[in-house]
C-alpha cells in the first residue's frame, strides 16, 4: 500500500479564487508588500520535461493525481500550497520527491519542476528566475 506523506504545513489557509490578495493574510497585512512567486517561461518548459520523466508517473501526465499520489493542480494545489510561501514548496519536493528516490534530482530539476507546477497553477511567469530559497508566496488567482 502507498503511503503519502502531505507537506509540513501547520495551518492550511483558505484560497479565494477570483482573488488577487494573498490567502491566508489576515485584512491589515493586505496594505502590505508581499513578494509574488517568480519564475522564468524557459523554466516552465524544462520543468514540463523534468515532470514528465520524474512526477508523471505518480502524479499523472495531467497533473490531476491519481491512486498514488495527489493532485498537483487546482484546488487541491490551491488548498494545500495557496499563501504558502514558494520556497517551503520547493524544499518539500526537494526532500521528498521523487517518493521512490527523495532528493536525487539536481537543483535546477527541482527548481524547473516547481516553475512548471506553478504554470499550471496560472500563476504568472516573470522575468526573474526562480531559484531554491527565493522569496515569493504562492498566490492563486481565477482563471479567466
Amino acid at each position: 500500500m502507498f503511503a503519502f506523506r502531505l507537506p509540513k504545513i501547520t495551518a492550511l489557509a483558505p484560497v479565494f479564487f477570483g482573488s488577487i490578495t494573498v490567502a491566508g493574510m489576515p485584512a491589515s497585512a493586505s496594505s502590505q508588500h508581499v513578494p509574488t512567486v517568480q519564475y522564468t517561461v524557459a523554466q516552465a518548459e524544462m520543468g514540463k520535461e523534468v515532470f514528465r520523466q520524474s512526477c508523471a508517473l505518480c502524479h499523472e501526465p495531467d497533473l490531476a493525481g491519481g491512486d498514488q499520489a495527489p493532485p498537483l493542480s487546482g484546488a487541491y494545489f490551491a488548498s494545500s500550497w495557496g499563501g504558502s510561501p514558494v520556497a517551503g514548496l520547493l524544499s518539500f519536493v526537494r526532500e521528498e520527491m521523487p517518493f521512490d528516490s527523495p532528493a536525487s534530482l539536481d537543483e535546477d530539476a527541482y527548481v524547473d519542476v516547481i516553475s512548471y507546477i506553478l504554470s499550471v497553477n496560472w500563476i504568472p511567469a516573470g522575468d526573474t528566475p526562480l531559484a531554491m530559497g527565493a522569496p515569493g508566496v504562492i498566490t492563486i488567482v481565477e482563471r479567466k
